[in-house]
């Protein structure tokens, strides 16, 4: 009841103890005043209806609204009063809530019969959890039945209870069946890929065993080499041909086939930039072969310089020095060249045709064109033509110089420069730079060649591991003295294996790394103790792996340098058996006019070795560290 129906009860009362009051006044009762006429004044009952509206009833001595009391009449008789004024019994209630219970029963035990059907297929992968669902789903369907036979609300619900925790056991063991299936399935998977990974380690353990002899020859690009399974020779390819540009906006690695250069021929793409100098090529035959190459170059970016100062080649050949003047006055001390003899500097070396560019020299076909030069007999006029553009990346002017005449220029079909002929001269803009390009750089990585079977089974069938140099070997390094330390990078193949207790391979996984390089060569000379001479040691280690894990492998590589040779070769060591390693020497080590005989700038190689976890074969590249 509100604090309002009980202040409007009290009013009541008040009401009609006022009236008794009015009564006994009327009566003669009290004190002598007159007596109020009690028709006057509103009976409680009124007071109810006008407070309550029509219907309204006073019960010990409460005033209610109909609806009130119609719901305080159905509560009384242990019914529930419903919002359109009808009055359900206590007999309704108690079979409504008998036959809820009943239906949630019989859903829970559907539910559990789903749930142990959505895993009779994958019973075998777990036969015990599948029994112990079998069982659960036998005491919901008892359950069950025990809630549909019920007669009272309260054992409905306690039936409904057992069968709702009986199918909560049945999706239970359901979902460690599912769970035995899933990791059977992925096992399946695991399996086929440690199978594949199986492929590449014995394509390691082939390129590891190839000792770059008649009988065992050792192979780069294109594959071959090692023997046969009739123990026969295979030559190694000699189609393949890798070249290495870099200019401004970044490396360009270019790998050719010269057995399949025709145009519907499959060719090398570049896949992935994978950073660091290291590229990823790809080439697909559309039949389910695919070769891969990996190759990382220390190639440097072009540096600007003077034009004047470009180097031609490794050998520091200036090719575009000042030679002639723009305005024909000899050459001597008073005069000194400004200009480039271009038709001179193409004549030498047809190559440089592309570096001449500039737009009044353009044509939509094939064929000569002719240019005039300056005409000496209007000593008023210059008539030379002339053509701003560049040489080699520089500013400048070019200019027909004949002495009379005319100056020619040959384009071929598609407009583009095929010859020049003689008196063009280039004159460069005040400050004009060329890019020098970095001719000394290495490289180094692997090829492979996988196959997909009509099953889509992949296998690699061989791994092939290279490396190489921009510059030549230094060739006899018998006169090298001292000792030099090198460092660079390696690149190459992997197979990491985990294992399970027992030693049986849980996962194989493999892919392409990269790793750092630091090596001691051991030259000649007092410096070097007599043991040491002619040796060279050092590790291959902070291995990343292809999907940017770090790897704690490290490999030891040992050996003998073969001093005539300029190579050396030796074990690599990374904890499981020995591996082997070869290396080359490249840079000049001709001895300077005061007889000092440098040492090789740098040493490129290969190596595999052996971890107790996984193998690694691969390619490296290392510069000599200049001491501090």
């Amino acid at each position: 009841m509100t604090f309002k129906d009980k202040s409007i009860n009290k009013l009541y009362a008040f009401a009609m103890a006022a009236v008794f009051a009015l009564v006994l006044a009327g009566c003669g009762g009290g004190g002598g005043g007159t007596a109020e006429d009690p028709t006057l004044m509103p009976t409680p009952q009124e007071m109810c209806v006008a407070d309550k509206g029509e219907g309204s009833v006073i019960v010990d001595g409460m005033c209610y609204s109909a609806t009130e009391h119609a719901s305080n009449m159905c509560a009384a008789a242990g019914g529930r009063y419903e919002d359109d004024g009808t009055c359900t019994s206590a007999d309704q209630i108690e079979t409504e809530k008998r036959t809820t219970a009943q239906n949630a029963a019989m859903r829970a035990y559907e539910a559990a019969k789903a749930a142990l059907a959505a895993v009779m297929d994958d019973a075998s992968h777990d036969m015990d959890s599948y029994a112990m669902a079998e069982e659960a789903l036998n005491e919901a369907k008892a359950a069950n039945a025990v809630a549909q036979a019920a007669t009272t609300s309260a054992n409905a619900e306690a039936a409904q209870a057992l069968v709702e925790t009986a199918r909560d056991n049945v999706v239970m063991y359901a979902g460690m069946v599912t769970a035995a299936a899933t990791k059977a399935a992925e096992r399946v998977v695991q399996e086929a890929a440690n199978a594949v990974a199986m492929t590449k380690a014995d394509a390691i353990k082939a390129e590891a065993a190839q000792l770059g002899t008649a009988a065992s020859p050792d192979a780069g690009l294109g594959g071959g080499g090692g023997v046969d399974a009739d123990d026969a020779a295979v030559p190694a390819a000699t189609t393949y041909s890798m070249t290495i540009e870099r200019d401004r906006m970044g490396t360009t690695v270019k790998i050719a086939d010269t057995a399949m250069a025709e145009d519907d021929d499959p060719q090398f793409m570049q896949a992935e930039d994978l950073g660091g100098g290291t590229t990823m090529h790809v080439r697909d035959n559309g039949m389910g072969v695919e070769e891969v190459v990996v190759v990382s170059t220390d190639i440097e970016t072009p540096k600007a310089v003077a034009f004047a100062k470009f180097e031609e080649d490794l050998a520091g050949t200036l090719s575009q020095t000042l030679n002639v003047r723009k305005d024909g006055v000899t050459v001597d001390a008073d005069n000194p060249a400004d200009s480039f003899d271009v038709s001179a500097a193409i004549s030498t070396v047809a190559d440089r045709l592309s570096n001449i560019m500039a737009a009044g020299f353009s044509s939509s076909g094939g064929g000569t064109l002719t240019y005039p030069a300056d005409n000496s007999a209007t000593d008023d006029k210059d008539e030379a033509f002339e053509a701003t553009g560049t040489y080699n990346g520089a500013m400048g002017t070019y200019r027909c110089a004949a002495s009379s005449g005319t100056c020619s220029v040959t384009y071929d079909a598609e407009g583009k420069i095929s010859a020049i002929g003689t008196d063009w001269i280039f004159t460069p803009a005040e400050g004009a730079t060329s890019d020098q390009l970095d001719y000394d750089y290495y490289n180094y990585g692997f090829w492979l060649k996988k196959t997909t079977d009509e099953d889509g089974v992949l296998t690699y069938n061989e791994v092939e591991t290279f490396a190489g140099s921009s510059v030549a070997a230094s060739g006899d390094v018998s006169s090298v003295l001292g000792s030099a330390t090198y460092e660079g990078g390696a690149t190459g193949v992997y197979v990491k294996n985990v294992y399970n207790s027992d030693r049986t391979i849980d996962t194989a996984t493999s892919g392409h790394f990269t790793a750092d390089v630091n090596l001691m060569a051991y030259f000649g000379g007092n410096d070097v103790a007599v043991s040491n001479q002619n040796s060279i040691k050092g590790t291959i280690d902070n291995f990343t792996l292809s999907g940017g894990e770090e790897q704690m492998w490290s490999v030891a590589v040992e050996g003998d340098i073969a001093a005539s040779g300029g190579t050396a070769s030796g074990t690599a060591k990374g904890g499981d058996g020995d591996g082997s390693f070869s290396a080359t020497f490249h840079g000049d080590v001709t001895a300077a006019a005061d007889g000092t005989v440098p040492q090789p700038g740098s040493v490129v190689g290969e190596f595999n070795a052996g971890f107790t976890d996984g193998s690694v074969a691969g390619g490296f590249g290392a510069r000599r560290k200049m001491m501090e």
